[in-house]
Parts: structure tokens; C-alpha cells; sequence
């Protein structure tokens, strides 16, 4: 299937069409992760930077056949003077041959940072690190652990 990377811009009078599909998907992905960041809120803070017209994030439609199959939102990012592009979702919907899209996306996400001086690219997944690391080139550089903090109430009531 020959898929389309398609930059959303939600002032353009055809891309903009897709800003809303966009939101939704950031959202039913980013909710249906444990952890993190929820997707509601994730969809929020991209689609106002992007209505905001914030140049350091970037979003692309990913379109096969009049019909959005994916989607990829990336950020720059800046802590004590360096900069990185950091690839907050890349999500193609299941069993969509797209080809070499996501590498695409990948290679605009990061000619898009070096405008901004970014001089890494990172990326969350869920799947397999050695995939990633062989077939797009990322090396491991960390791993992220995460728990619930119950509440007050509930861990005074589990010490009683």
C-alpha cells in the first residue's frame, strides 16, 4: 500500500481537515497506555501548540487510499541549552502494509529538528527494542519503569 506522510496544519484548508481525526487518534492511543501521560491530555497539548501555532511540534498524517491509516506527533525539546526531537506517538492502524512510511516519518522528524539545532532523536515504544535498533537505527539508552502511587487513604488503611 503506498502511504502518504501528510503535515497537519489545522489553518490549511485541506490538511486541517485531518486535525480533528489527528486529536482523536492522539487521544485513543495515549488512553490506552498504562503509563505516562493520559491521552486526553496529550491530544490537548498538541492540538493548542499546534492551534497556537508553536513551531517546535510537528504532526503528520499517515494516508493510504483517501483514508488516514496513522499518525506520528514529535516535539523539540531544550534542557540547559540542548535541544532533541522527541517522537511522542508513532502509530500506524493494524495490519497496514505501510511500507517504508514510519521510516519516512523518522527521516522528516529529523531533518524537521535539525532546523531548531536538535542534535538527537528519541523515541518511546512499546514494542521491541531490538526492531527498532535494527531496522531504524536506535540504540537503547534507558528503560522506563513505572508504578502506581496509591493514595494516602489507601496505604493507611493497607498499614492498619
Amino acid at each position: 500500500m503506498n502511504v502518504a506522510l501528510v503535515p497537519v496544519d489545522p489553518y490549511d484548508d485541506t490538511t486541517g481537515l485531518l486535525f480533528p481525526l489527528l486529536l482523536q487518534r492522539i487521544r485513543d492511543y495515549g488512553n490506552g497506555l498504562k503509563f505516562e501521560v493520559k491521552g486526553d491530555s496529550l491530544a490537548e497539548m498538541i492540538g493548542r501548540r499546534l492551534i497556537g501555532k508553536d513551531p517546535t511540534v510537528a504532526a503528520v498524517a499517515f494516508c493510504a487510499k483517501g483514508k488516514m491509516v496513522g499518525h506520528a506527533i514529535a516535539t523539540v525539546e531544550e534542557l540547559g541549552g540542548d535541544r532533541w526531537v522527541f517522537i511522542q506517538q508513532c502509530r500506524l492502524d493494524p495490519k497496514v502494509d505501510a511500507g517504508d512510511a514510519v521510516k519516512r516519518a523518522i527521516d522528516l522528524a529529523t531533518d524537521w529538528g535539525r532546523q531548531f539545532g536538535a542534535t538527537r532523536l528519541l523515541f518511546g515504544t512499546h514494542r521491541s527494542d531490538a526492531a527498532w535498533e535494527k531496522k531504524h537505527g536506535f540504540t537503547v539508552v534507558r528503560k522506563m519503569l513505572g508504578r502506581e502511587i496509591p493514595t494516602q487513604e489507601a496505604e493507611g488503611a493497607e498499614v492498619a
